[in-house]
C-alpha cells in the first residue's frame, strides 16, 4: 500500500482530527475513505465527455406524450367518476 504525506495549515489539521474523531476513525483513516469516494466520481472532462454521448430529447415531442398522458388520466377519471 502506497503512503501519501501531505502538508495542510493548522486550523484545517484540527478540522479533520475533530471530522475523523466523529467518524471514530484516525485521521489517516478517514482521508483515505474521502479519497475511495473521490476517486470513483467522474473528473469534470469525464463528465463532459459522458454527457455529449447522449442524445438530446425532442421537448415537443415530450411535452405532447405528458400532454396525452394526462388527457387519458384525465378521462379515465372522469368515466369512473360518472360511473360509465
Amino acid at each position: 500500500m502506497a503512503s501519501l504525506a501531505i502538508e495542510v495549515p493548522d486550523e484545517l489539521n484540527e478540522r479533520l482530527e475533530k471530522r475523523a474523531n466523529a467518524a471514530g476513525m484516525t485521521v489517516s483513516e478517514y482521508l483515505a475513505d474521502l479519497a475511495k469516494k473521490m476517486a470513483v466520481l467522474p473528473t469534470r472532462e469525464e463528465m463532459i465527455e459522458r454527457l455529449a454521448t447522449l442524445t438530446r430529447a425532442d421537448i415537443a415531442a415530450s411535452a405532447d406524450a405528458v400532454r396525452e398522458g394526462r388527457e387519458e388520466r384525465d378521462d379515465q377519471l372522469d368515466r369512473a367518476v360518472s360511473g360509465q
